[in-house]
């Protein structure tokens, strides 16, 4: 009886490290978040939050602000599902050809900017876009176009940020479709040739079906990268003049929600707002990803049917 009451216990007992430090460093701060997002504080030295219900959310969704945030967080995340996954997956079956020669150098070269750190990448891109001495401008210029404030003008912020997630975010979801495409038996193409497929009909109908979970993986990553964006914005933006440093360009044109948050909490000094909108990204993220994987089919029971 002792040795099965001590074998019942001994799961816990190993698990108690990692339960104790997630209650510290995860239970605990998501609890404190969602309780300061029910008050009015701001942080200073001896004073309380103040309870107050809703009236921060309340007040979030009636601030253009944040609907400014909000549509922009969005319009991110589709263009960089649009843009991003075409182009991994253009790239991902480059190198998954036999034909090309260095595949593992290039394999390599185009995972570096995993390793890059962001403040780096948005440094470069800073020199890239410069209205004076870029080298988009410098391009565009030997056909006679430009020069072009991409920074600074409203119409080109949101592309200008595609522009550098392209260069930052591909390379993972490459990685992932380029183990998707090995994965998938040669012999399911021989198939589909001998029945006359020729190969877009072989992409259609073998690769990107088998290639539908890792399709989910990647559309979920992106978009919650998507909803999580900040420090690329904030470094790209921050030379185009206040109060843009903050606000996230021109017209807000790069506002995020995150960066809102940032804004609100730390600008503002409103540390029991700013609790608020960082609740309110979390469940936006996780309602966002469950909704793709029921989507996708990944939250349903095996052979359960439309009618079950």
């Amino acid at each position: 009886m002792r040795g099965s009451r001590e074998s019942r216990f001994a799961p816990y007992l190993f698990l108690s490290p990692f339960l104790i430090l997630f209650s510290i460093f995860t239970i605990y701060p998501a609890a404190l978040g969602i309780y300061l997002s029910l008050t009015r504080w701001t942080g200073a030295v001896g004073q309380e939050p103040e309870l107050i219900g809703l009236s921060n959310y309340r007040r979030m969704l009636k601030d253009p602000s944040f609907l400014k945030a909000l549509t922009n967080t969005g319009w991110l995340a589709v263009a960089a599902v649009i843009v991003i996954v075409p182009t991994a997956l253009f790239l991902a079956m480059i190198l998954n050809t036999h034909w090309i020669r260095l595949r593992t150098f290039l394999r390599t070269a185009f995972f570096l900017p995993i390793g890059t750190p962001t403040v780096v990448i948005a440094m470069v891109f800073i020199v890239i876009y410069s209205e004076h001495y870029g080298a988009l401008n410098w391009l565009l210029g030997l056909v006679g176009l430009g020069p072009f404030d991409f920074t600074g003008t409203p119409a080109f912020v949101k592309p200008a940020i595609v522009g550098l997630l392209l260069w930052q975010w591909t390379s993972v979801p490459m990685i992932y479709f380029l183990a998707g495409l090995q994965g998938i038996p040669p012999s399911l193409y021989d198939a589909a040739l001998v029945d006359g497929a020729g190969p877009w009909a072989s992409f259609r109908r073998v690769t990107v079906p088998l290639l539908r979970p890792v399709s989910l993986l990647v559309l979920v990553l992106l978009v919650n990268d998507a909803i999580r964006i900040f420090d690329q914005i904030f470094i790209l933006l921050f030379f185009t003049g206040a109060p843009y440093q903050t606000s996230g360009g021109p017209g807000e044109q790069g506002l995020t929600l995150v960066l809102y948050m940032y804004r609100s909490a730390f600008r503002f000094r409103e540390l029991g707002f700013g609790a608020a909108v960082g609740v309110s990204i979390f469940v936006l993220g996780l309602g966002i990803a469950l909704v793709q994987l029921w989507r996708f089919g990944a939250l349903r029971k095996e052979g359960g049917g439309a009618g079950h």
